[in-house]
């Protein structure tokens, strides 16, 4: 079983102990997988992972050590990546707000999607925003490589002594 399936299987038993909201989007996912007007693409879920792994961190404790997502973390992008409208073969979701407590890795997880999303996915986005102390890191379509480069770099500047 893949580990975001396995995590939610978990949460919902109760083998892993999560607040309210936590619990209702572990529902909400095993009760999406039955609708009809959605469709959950294991195989681009399974990309990001992939792609994710490929990376390492680059400060820290974790320094130089492979990015591995914990299950949780798998969850998390097997729902902003993985589901889309049938219909439409759209996204289902086009934004995600990620909130969790203090040093558990959101910054690692928003840079490694944010580099899925602009190297790997394959899909044209018409921007890609990252926010974090009300400074907010935009990168449009159409945007030069040098303006991607200076958006890293401000937020690199931002948030880590260089």
């Amino acid at each position: 079983m893949k580990p975001y399936y396995e995590y939610v299987d978990k949460v919902l038993n109760g083998s892993i102990v999560v607040g309210e909201y936590i619990k209702l989007a572990c529902e909400r996912f095993q009760n999406d997988l039955q609708r009809e007007d959605l469709e959950f693409r294991e195989e681009k879920v399974d990309l990001a992972i992939q792609f994710i792994s490929t990376l390492t961190h680059y400060t820290g404790k974790h320094s130089g050590k492979p990015f591995i997502l914990e299950g949780w973390q798998q969850f998390i992008v097997a729902n902003i990546v993985g589901w889309y409208w049938k219909d439409s073969g759209t996204r289902r979701y086009t934004s995600s707000y990620i909130e969790v407590s203090r040093k558990q890795g959101k910054t690692a997880l928003a840079a490694a999607l944010c580099l899925y999303y602009l190297i790997a996915d394959g899909e044209v986005a018409d921007a890609i925003v990252v926010t974090k102390d009300n400074t907010y890191f935009n990168f449009e379509k159409g945007d030069s490589l040098k303006n991607l480069t200076e958006c890293i770099m401000l937020y690199i500047e931002k948030n880590y002594s260089v």
